[in-house]
């Protein structure tokens, strides 16, 4: 302890990132890390395509293919796709798992995902003599998309091929002109796919215009806004005429964004949007995939062919992985050249920071270089823990040989290792223990390491997507929540300063930020985002404690000024006479209304039974045990009501559990009683326009259509489609699926 107390001590002398790193380099504290040194020497071993792999993956799904569990055969093909080399390494083995990932898929009867992997298995060599399988497969998809006119041209396609088979086996060619005249029968009897006006349409969704136009000065935000600095507030946005809510005020792309490995499975490695069933893995790895060729190319040009590698590391640093990303996205050359432009910017002493010499604060690098590091408010172990880090992803530049990138590397990945083989070379450079053997250059890129992370601590943004869970398979009540995919930089979303009642609410389509307002703001008004704790989910002080602790600032919005009364409500007990709220003091309960005084150790006791209950009904409706989930919730609801106040989160909670309940057993009605109260808390605490009610309402209409009043839920429908509009804008899947949920009750109104 007294050593690393000397380090600290010494550590602290150094005044700047670079000097910062210069002190870990000469310590060898991270020249000396014997498993590190080992990693990076076998990792090139890890996670490389593999024949042997890939044909084991497709055998089992082949063995689940003729059980015909076809869902369980599609995880295995997958699996073989990630693993299989490349078409340059000269093996059928991922042309051979596509197109067996087709045969699962159009048994599945899912047509449009079969194709796309027919299209993947030729393009990626499948064998000539096993053509006429694909294309046979092809026809018939086409046949049952009634897409006729390319179904014909495939037919062709396929007659020809039949035609060369009969040299070579004029047995199997005769099988398959049988199959081929089968299918042209059902052809010349189908019809094309016309549009037909009784069915609903889902629009695709497309990021929104900014409202006002595009700002000549902040190039990613509306021309109803402008950004001002203050000594007190320093750079932040304002309205710079009337705003209305649903106003989309600012829409970015991230400078750099990192996926988080919980999501590797599930969504574009690039991109971040969800994958479907094409699958277009890593041409080195077998870790990644993407949603597209585009997609592909352009992670590996940007960054991949550099982080493939090292990948394990670099999850193990957390946030600090975006850091590594910045840098690579930036580029080796354009660092170097900011490095001087940089020391040009700063003989301008007026200058604000961000803008660059033509007064514009647009997306690029320097609005990232020019966010707060806030390195006078660390604590000197976080700031040493940082430099470590800063030091390692340094080294994963230096072996990766990032630092001669610009006249060695290729930006095809094709032309890369991209058979995925692995090789035994091993990589023999490593960190030196000597300051004069690390270039000024890569203390250079260093020290900017060791700046974005500190900067990641209050600017990284966390890219969020609703998605829907289900208790059980039966449930029809669903749960949305915002769940985080990954971790992004937006320069200009970081110009706003935070509000514990913000007046904007940022959504997602795939990486671009899209930034709307809540309410009306008025000219001049100040733009606040909310950097995490929210006034209607956490009480005062909880707040301004993890404000402070995060971001260094004691908040002083007007949430945090004003009286927190009105949603403390929410989370106290109820006063037994008159149901108003009781007020903790000391060791009892007071209401301020009657007078009543009661022991808090009886509520609190209570309350701990309560939420021991609620935890017992949730494992057993996840267990399928739907009686003993309702048993355990009405018990839990009983305690709840009698000891909380009517509007509080818990006992909403338990209504909307016991409502997801009773629909899985069919109970329509009860789930809709218990829906129709939980509902009613939800506007009473969040309000008539915040999205939390809008979610309830969404949730309120499809039991209420399942349980047959469907002009209720028409009503609620068009009470929460407004909402979801000013949130979201127009093409958000959420409401695209209240405006088919409206079609078709309006059509059956009719009907009926």
């Amino acid at each position: 302890m007294k050593a690393r107390g000397r380090v600290l001590c010494d550590f602290q002398e150094a005044s700047t990132d670079e000097e910062r790193l210069r002190f870990i380099i000469s310590r060898g504290l991270i020249r000396n890390i014997s498993w590190l040194n080992f990693y990076i020497q076998n990792c090139k071993k890890l996670h490389c395509k593999s024949v042997e792999k890939s044909k084991c993956y497709r055998e089992q799904g082949n063995t689940y293919f003729q059980q015909k569990k076809y869902e369980e055969s599609l995880h295995y093909y997958i699996k073989a796709i990630i693993h299989a080399p490349g078409i340059e390494a000269k093996t059928e083995d991922l042309s051979l798992a596509y197109a067996n990932m087709s045969a699962s898929l159009y048994h599945l009867m899912k047509y449009q995902a079969c194709l796309a992997n027919i299209t993947a298995a030729m393009e990626s060599g499948y064998p000539d003599r096993l053509h006429h399988k694909l294309l046979l497969r092809q026809t018939q998809c086409l046949l049952y998309l009634k897409q006729i006119e390319d179904a014909n041209t495939s037919v062709q396609v396929a007659k020809q091929h039949a035609g060369k088979m009969k040299s070579t086996d004029k047995k199997k060619a005769d099988i398959f002109l049988q199959e081929i005249s089968s299918v042209e029968r059902k052809l010349a009897n189908a019809v094309d796919n016309k549009s037909n006006n009784d069915t609903y349409e889902m629009k695709k969704t497309k990021l929104p215009d900014l409202s006002y136009g595009r700002n000549q000065l902040v190039t990613q935000a509306t021309s109803g806004l402008r950004m001002e600095q203050t000594r007190e507030k320093g750079r932040h946005l304002v309205a710079a005429r009337d705003l209305k809510a649903g106003d989309t005020l600012i829409v970015e792309k991230p400078f750099a964004a990192v996926l988080l490995p919980d999501h590797y499975d599930s969504h574009c490695h690039h991109c971040f949007g969800q994958l479907d069933l094409l699958v277009i893995p890593c041409v080195r790895c077998s870790q990644v995939r993407y949603c597209s060729k585009e997609c592909q190319n352009s992670s590996w040009t940007s960054y991949h062919q550099f982080e493939c590698f090292y990948m394990d590391l670099l999850h193990s640093v957390g946030i600090a992985h975006l850091s590594i990303r910045i840098i690579l996205v930036a580029g080796l050359e354009f660092l170097v050249e900011f490095k001087r432009k940089l020391q040009s910017l700063e003989n301008n002493t007026v200058r604000i920071k961000g803008v660059s010499e033509d007064g514009t604060y647009r997306h690029g690098y320097l609005t990232v270089y020019d966010l707060m590091p806030h390195s006078k408010h660390l604590v000197i172990e976080d700031l040493f823990q940082y430099s470590l880090t800063a030091c390692l992803l340094l080294n994963i530049l230096q072996v990766s040989d990032w630092f001669n990138s610009h006249t060695k590397m290729s930006s095809d990945p094709c032309n890369n290792t991209s058979s995925g083989e692995c090789s035994d070379k091993s990589d023999k450079k490593h960190m030196s223990g000597d300051v004069g053997d690390v270039s000024e250059q890569e203390q250079y890129v260093g020290g900017l390491l060791l700046r974005h992370i500190q900067q990641l601590v209050c600017n990284g943004h966390a890219i969020t997507e609703l998605q829907v869970t289900q208790a059980t398979d039966l449930s029809l009540v669903e749960t949305k929540s915002q769940v985080r995919v990954a971790t992004a930089i937006y320069p200009t979303a970081s110009l706003m300063n935070h509000s514990c009642d913000p007046s904007i609410i940022a959504s997602f389509d795939r990486d671009s930020l899209v930034v709307r307002a809540v309410r009306d703001v008025k000219d001049g008004m100040e733009i606040y985002n909310c950097y995490g704790p929210h006034h209607k989910r956490m009480s005062g002080p909880d707040r301004r404690q993890i404000l402070k602790d995060q971001y260094f600032f004691d908040c002083q919005c007007s949430a945090c000024l004003m009286d927190d009364g009105q949603n403390v409500m929410y989370m106290v007990f109820k006063c037994p006479k008159c149901e108003n709220a009781l007020i903790e003091e000391q060791t009892n309960v007071v209401c301020s209304e009657c007078g009543y005084h009661g022991n808090t150790l009886s509520y609190k006791e209570k309350t701990g039974i309560a939420k021991d209950l609620f935890l017992q009904a949730v494992q057993r409706l996840e267990a399928n045990n739907i009686k003993g989930a309702i048993d355990t919730a009405q018990r839990c609801h009983k305690i709840r009501n009698g000891i909380l106040h009517r509007n509080h989160r818990e006992l909403t909670e338990t209504k909307d559990f016991l409502a997801r309940c009773y629909a899985v057993t069919g109970d329509f009605e009860k789930s809709c009683r218990y829906l129709k109260e939980s509902v009613s808390s939800i506007k009473t605490v969040y309000g008539a326009l915040s999205i939390e009610y809008a979610n309830e309402l969404q949730k309120y209409a499809e039991v209420l259509v399942s349980a047959g009043h469907m002009e209720t839920a028409l009503a609620i429908t068009n009470e929460a489609l407004p909402v979801f509009k000013v949130h979201y804008g127009t093409s958000h899947t959420s409401v695209a699926e209240l405006d088919e949920l409206r079609f078709h009750l309006q059509k059956s109104l009719i009907i009926s």
